[in-house]
């Protein structure tokens, strides 16, 4: 008999759509944390502030703060990445989102050796995967089912 009988989950409960965008977001985000272009930029006018920026001896600021939430966010995407199981599907990850190469369907297929409605399906596989290992797994409503 199965062990894992309880883990799996019927493929209606998950809204593919939903699921697929959400792992795209994150993927996004990584790429605009890895060129540095985000919403977390320093800010251009100073501040003063009577009340002290720390406790204790240390110092923090707020580029620092920005800096490892960064680096963070990174790790944890990179760590998601390499927990996937199929290594097909770690690649297209890899080589379509983190890469700084901008996502290219037909390198994508030459690289692979794959038809281009072959690698649709394993790149909507790849991120729903991906989803799962990152945890941003969208669930359908059970109206909606």
């Amino acid at each position: 008999m199965n062990q894992l009988h309880f883990l799996e989950l019927d493929e209606t409960e998950i809204d593919v759509d939903k699921t697929k965008n959400a792992a795209l977001s994150v993927l996004k985000k990584y790429r605009a944390f890895k060129q540095g272009a985000t919403s977390y930029d320093l800010k251009v006018t100073a501040s003063y502030s009577i009340e002290p920026k720390a406790y204790g001896n240390e110092f923090r600021s707020n580029v620092e703060d920005n800096v490892i939430r960064k680096l963070d966010y990174m790790t944890e995407v990179e760590s998601a990445v390499s927990r996937m199981n199929n290594a097909e599907e770690r690649q297209i990850i890899i080589e379509g989102y983190l890469s700084n190469k901008k996502h290219d369907r037909n390198r994508m297929c030459e690289m692979l050796c794959i038809e281009n409605a072959q690698y649709y399906r394993k790149r909507i596989s790849a991120l729903i995967n991906f989803a799962y290992a990152i945890n941003k797994e969208v669930y359908q409503d059970r109206e909606q089912q």
